[in-house]
């Protein structure tokens, strides 16, 4: 990660990138925090027999599906974004510390996102011979390391360690930027919607 790395855009630049890190920032609160409401809404669900354990187990699957694909987009905007317009010094003050460190072994974790959100094979099977799944234990060994293993843990985890320090960066962007709440809430959610709908 670069640190400092905002002093070297000029201010238009930086307003630009303080507004894309902000839509990051907000997307990834959501996206971070939607899934365990989902899951402890199924396990309500089963525990009221309204839904089968195995319907259950889907969601809960398709809830962590949804946070490892969040985490690793906040990674990103964390690496390519964030550093442009904070130090690394004072998001971590601010209490987002690294990824790599909150999933505890990124290597494992990018094992589990390839299983997760990625590839229904190994990464090496080639088209000229069949597919192969991953190893169960190299998969188990990789949700052991990162933590993932225990979901419900892990999702606590996730709304209890990280999240906190996600809204409290993206909230400092927006008393630092002008313009940075308003992009994040109205201008580019509006310009997708126009584009999209045919009207521009």
């Amino acid at each position: 990660m670069m640190r400092n790395a905002g002093r070297i855009l000029g201010e238009p630049a930086r307003q630009k990138v303080a507004c894309e890190t902000g839509l990051l920032l907000n997307e990834a609160i959501r996206e971070l925090l939607i899934p365990q409401h989902l899951d402890e809404l199924f396990r309500r669900l089963h525990d009221g027999k309204a839904v089968s354990e195995r319907y259950a187990a889907a969601v809960s699957h398709f809830s962590m599906m949804s946070v490892i694909m969040a985490l690793y987009r906040l990674s990103e905007a964390q690496r390519d974004f964030l550093p442009w317009v904070f130090p690394e010094d004072e998001t971590k003050a601010l209490g987002l510390g690294p990824i790599e460190e909150f999933v505890r072994d990124w290597s494992a974790f990018i094992i589990v996102r390839g299983q997760y959100v990625g590839h229904a094979r190994r990464k090496d099977s080639k088209g000229k011979e069949p597919g192969q799944v991953l190893p169960a234990r190299t998969l188990g060994e990789a949700l052991r390391k990162t933590g993932m293993w225990d979901a419900d843990d892990f999702l606590l985890r996730v709304r209890q360690e990280l999240v906190p320090g996600v809204e409290r960066v993206r909230d400092e962007l927006f008393k630092r930027f002008p313009g940075v709440k308003e992009f994040v809430e109205t201008i580019y959610g509006e310009d997708v919607r126009v584009v999209a709908e045919g009207r521009q």
